[in-house]
């Protein structure tokens, strides 16, 4: 079968006959599966609940994986399977589907057994938990179904999109924050920030936003305010006025206003906290 991903799937190709249930492989007797001989005839996403989860391919693979991983199993795989989980947990929710386009070619998302993702966010576990629910639940439950399995596809690829971003933002925008972090003081603009890095401005914007959870702004008034917290703490002879100056705040009225918004408290507030 042909692999494709999920950012890039062709317009006529379709994810189809999907259904899903939720799992409950903990009985004493029976905590193992095995589809070795039998071959599976879908692909399926298995989002593991419980604590671990076993598996051996026909060719001796042995492969475990814990709670939370987003496993993609493809058509055609032969393993067999234990849970490990105590008495009363659901093991797993499966979803199978099919992947065809409107001439019947088949294609997969991975080969064989892969752990698709992790820490993928609730809001996709819920979808997923609704496919299961509406597929056991309703006599009609295509159209639903499948618009819910969409859903969850779009949410992943952005899921996994945001975490492929994140590692390369990185390297990436390093040499910004490292510029930032001893050069406090220098009023830098975002341009220069930005060249640094060697990325447009608003490739820069995005990638620091992953990478620090903060606007390049943000950040610089983080470490402005960092540093002023060190210096009133352990600089006394120094006014607030000079630690204004020192920290590249045009005046110390603004510095105050600052500091105020980012700590709730006035600089001088904080610093009679610590030198009495």
């Amino acid at each position: 079968m042909k692999k494709i991903s999920l950012e890039n799937v062709p317009r006529d190709v379709s994810f189809t006959r999907i259904y899903g249930l939720d799992q409950n492989w903990n009985t004493k007797s029976n905590r193992s599966w095995s589809c070795v001989g039998a071959p599976r005839d879908q692909n399926g996403f298995m989002y593991i609940l419980c604590e671990e989860v076993y598996i051996t391919t026909k060719e001796g693979r042995r492969l475990l994986f814990a709670k939370g991983d987003l496993l993609y199993i493809s058509k055609g795989s032969e393993y067999n399977i234990t849970f490990s989980t105590a008495l009363g947990e659901f093991t797993n929710i499966l979803i199978n589907f099919n992947i065809r386009d409107t001439n019947g070619e088949e294609y997969a998302l991975a080969d064989d057994i892969v752990c698709f993702a992790n820490d993928i966010p609730a809001k996709i576990v819920d979808d997923m938990f609704t496919v299961a629910n509406l597929s056991t639940r309703l006599a009609y439950p295509t159209i639903p179904v499948t618009k819910t399995f969409y859903e969850i596809l779009e949410k992943l690829n952005n899921h996994l999109l945001a975490s492929k971003l994140h590692s390369s933002s990185q390297n990436s925008v390093l040499p910004a924050i490292f510029y930032l972090d001893s050069h406090v003081p220098d009023n830098v603009s975002i341009p220069q920030l930005a060249q640094m890095c060697l990325l447009n401005e608003s490739s820069f914007r995005k990638a620091f936003k992953v990478y620090t959870g903060m606007t390049p702004m943000q950040y610089k008034t983080y470490t402005k305010i960092n540093k002023a917290k060190l210096l009133l703490r352990n600089a006394p002879k120094i006014s607030i006025e000079e630690v204004a100056e020192k920290l590249g705040f045009y005046d110390s009225a603004y510095f105050h206003k600052v500091f105020v918004k980012e700590t709730g408290e006035t600089p001088k507030k904080y610093r009679d906290k610590y030198i009495k």
